[in-house]
């Protein structure tokens, strides 16, 4: 069985209020396409990607779900989906996740856990599928929605980098956080949606991230990818590599369409 990979962190399209600077209950649609047909090691990526998050009261519930057909140039075709569901606090120190992946309907890998995290002291994460594990999250650690916000903080204030930001969503290769590194660069956003309210259209940004195992003297990351957000934290576009077998294409993602949900 083909093996697959979607680096689908948490943090990639959850939507945010430039005013207010909390997150915006939604539901966003996206299309999954090759970004280099010329270049790929397959014949062609095409899939979806929905995005749901919302406001529980004291916490916020996060479900991704990624469908990716991966055709072959000798003529076969894999089906991947990737399901992620969480809940986070909004004081960012409590989180829970859940990661099913399947290969051609067959379940291939599945994680469940929860995590602790404080500004000033370790935190934890513990794993109880795929088995039994505990892990140490350095002080500071952020979980999704708190790296957003810091984000979101970052690119408005002028900014054009945020370094060594140590972040965990349960959906790493290892298990483990990872540190990532954040370059801004302003742009002049293109409007693609018709509902021009839903949405700022005066800034945008590209955000270029780089991922590193915590305390790697690398200088190439582990992984990297590149999104395209407006001033309210809506993300446009993306580009991103995913894992086939042994071979690794780039794709892109687009925004189709955005649900806000009434407060």
């Amino acid at each position: 069985m083909k093996s697959f990979v979607l680096k689908s962190l948490l943090f990639l399209c959850i939507t945010f209020s430039g005013a207010l600077g909390n997150v915006i209950p939604h539901r966003a649609e996206y299309s999954i396409n090759l970004s280099d047909p010329q270049k790929s090691p397959v014949k062609d990526v095409t899939g979806t990607l929905t995005i749901e998050v919302r406001d529980t009261g004291e916490g916020w519930t996060f479900e991704q779900r990624c469908l990716v057909y991966v055709k072959t140039f000798a003529g076969n075709t894999d089906t991947f989906r990737t399901t992620i569901a969480s809940w986070e606090s909004k004081d960012g120190k409590y989180y829970t996740f859940t990661v099913t992946s399947s290969c051609n309907e067959q379940i291939v890998d599945c994680a469940h856990g929860h995590a602790t995290a404080d500004a000033q002291a370790p935190g934890a994460a513990v794993y109880q599928q795929p088995e039994s594990r505990l892990i140490s999250l350095p002080p500071g650690t952020l979980f999704p929605l708190q790296y957003l916000h810091k984000i979101l903080r970052t690119v408005t204030s002028g900014a054009i980098n945020l370094s060594n930001q140590t972040f965990f969503d349960g959906t790493n290769d290892n298990q483990e956080a990872v540190e990532v590194n954040l370059t801004i660069t302003p742009l002049k956003p293109d409007l693609i949606l018709n509902d021009k309210h839903l949405i700022d259209t005066d800034k945008a940004w590209s955000l270029q991230m780089a991922f590193f195992q915590p305390g790697s003297n690398e200088i190439d990351p582990d992984y990297e990818l590149t999104q395209t957000i407006l001033k309210s934290g809506i993300i446009l576009s993306m580009k991103m590599s995913m894992a086939y077998g042994e071979e690794t294409f780039k794709t892109k993602v687009s925004l189709k369409d955005v649900t806000v949900y009434s407060p």
